[in-house]
């Protein structure tokens, strides 16, 4: 037991337990998408006009759903270095389904921002992170829409 607990606050992953950075890798991006699931629910209510405060909120949308991409790629690359606790004790079905449960999050947690990322770069509107607009394969700078300059 207790060569269980010194690896569980090791930051080492132990057969009972997943790693520190894990479990905060976790909650982060289970808190992040959450709030993400939210804000898209409520900017919809934002009028069109006039566009600023509804292009500002769709920014951040974009910009925090790229911030979950890079968490979740984070999330993989720490899971791929660090083995996972055993699912012992549960019947093979349970384990096989947690398995496939817990790959189809992942693949859509890094499904969706990818597809936000290129309905954006598709749809001719620029995706804003931290101020800076990311560059687009194939796009000249007097292309964007809804906006006046590349680097505002």
């Amino acid at each position: 037991m207790r060569a269980a607990f010194a690896a569980a606050h090791s930051g080492q992953a132990s057969p009972l337990s997943y790693t520190r950075v894990a479990i905060a890798l976790h909650w982060i991006v289970a808190v992040v998408v959450i709030a993400q699931f939210a804000w898209g629910w409520w900017m919809l209510e934002i009028p069109k006009q006039p566009p600023g405060s509804r292009a500002a909120a769709f920014n951040l949308h974009k910009s925090v759903g790229l911030v979950i991409l890079a968490l979740m790629v984070l999330r993989l690359g720490w899971q791929m270095r660090h083995r996972a606790p055993t699912l012992g004790g549960l019947p093979a079905w349970q384990q096989v389904l947690a398995r496939c449960t817990h790959v189809t999050l992942y693949v859509a947690l890094i499904a969706m921002p990818v597809a936000g990322y290129l309905g954006s770069v598709f749809s001719g509107y620029p995706v804003e992170v931290v101020r800076r607009y990311i560059a687009r394969l194939g796009m000249e700078r007097s292309g964007a829409q809804g906006t006046d300059e590349w680097d505002s």
